[in-house]
């Protein structure tokens, strides 16, 4: 429908408007990224929008044992493990990420699992924290201290890493660091292998 096409289109647009606003704010505070820094802030403002965007759109319907948030393009290095063994010793609103990516002093912000509704809440909006709030963004370290503002804990998963699939179909290594076209450094997996890893 023409109508609902052209309102999607002027939301999206009111959104990458409000997106390249927040980050002109924002950048002011700091460039952790250095010189990427403006692309990096963007797209990584993006997918927060996007990702509260999805939850305030699936709320009311969220009446689930457990939570998984997961960027596709992962590359799993090990299985996921024993559920028990991830909860075990946990509170109840902990969330839970890899071991890998901590950068920053902050925590993974690519891969998520918990029982709590209210940690799930929290996870997927930062977004509206930042908007409200402008400060000093690198996406680690915000979402570690945003969980710790709301009273909420993170915790590794034992032994649970991932790698990323770039574009060019080439794995990094488990901090995602290696860019496209760093020859001989990222590897392409065996299909089946690829499917083993993230079949957890």
């Amino acid at each position: 429908d023409f109508r609902t096409q052209s309102k999607s289109n002027r939301q999206a647009s009111n959104l990458n408007q409000k997106i390249d606003k927040l980050a002109g704010e924002v950048i002011l505070y700091g460039r952790p990224w250095g010189k990427h820094s403006e692309i990096c802030l963007v797209n990584s403002l993006r997918q927060i929008a996007s990702l509260e965007i999805l939850y305030k759109k699936f709320i009311n319907n969220l009446e689930y044992d457990l939570y998984i948030l997961c960027r596709s393009d992962l590359w799993f290095t090990k299985p996921l493990g024993s559920l028990n063994r991830i909860f075990q010793g946990g509170k109840t609103n902990d969330l839970f990420v890899p071991v890998n990516c901590w950068f920053e002093g902050g925590c993974n912000d690519r891969f998520a699992i918990t029982k709590s509704p209210l940690a799930l809440q929290a996870y997927c909006t930062r977004f509206s924290r930042i908007l409200s709030l402008p400060e000093y963004y690198h996406a680690e370290q915000y979402l570690l201290k945003h969980m710790y503002r709301q009273g909420l804990d993170v915790k590794r998963i034992p032994s649970f890493e991932h790698c990323l699939v770039r574009g060019n179909g080439k794995v990094t290594n488990v901090n995602g660091t290696l860019l496209d076209g760093d020859s001989g450094k990222s590897i392409s997996p065996p299909l089946n292998q690829a499917k083993a890893l993230t079949s957890v």
